[in-house]
């Protein structure tokens, strides 16, 4: 039996992170429909499973490839914007944008009211650090 399954999954893409993110999103909308009751949830949750399931079955790997790298081509400043934000620098110092150019900033923590200068435009202000 294991014989036959491997052997039928031997050419098939097989699973991914994109999958493992489909597969969640499809479990999110069933337990929400759980309480809601809405067929537009159910449907969606149907679609997002067959989703996933058609990818992981699929014979074409170079194009299953090809859409989780556009994924992560697409989430990428959304997830190094929340990496950036979880850095371990947040315990040392302060972030901040330069009102003039926007530049990000850093100043150490705990050394009181410090004048900036941004290295950028040159703009100077007074932060609490």
């Amino acid at each position: 039996m294991k014989q036959r399954f491997l052997n039928f999954m031997k050419d098939r893409y097989g699973w991914d992170i994109l999958n493992n993110i489909i597969i969640y999103l499809s479990l999110g909308f069933a337990v929400v429909n759980l309480f809601k009751k809405s067929e537009v949830l159910t449907l969606t949750s149907f679609i997002l499973f067959s989703i996933a399931l058609f990818r992981m079955l699929s014979k074409n790997k170079r194009k299953r490839a090809m859409e989780q790298l556009k994924f992560f081509n697409l989430i990428s400043p959304i997830y190094s914007r929340l990496l950036k934000f979880s850095s371990k620098d947040r315990k040392n110092y302060k972030y901040f944008k330069c009102k003039n150019c926007g530049q990000e900033l850093r100043i150490p923590k705990g050394k009181g009211k410090i004048k900036v200068i941004c290295p950028n435009c040159k703009y100077e202000e007074i932060k609490k650090s």
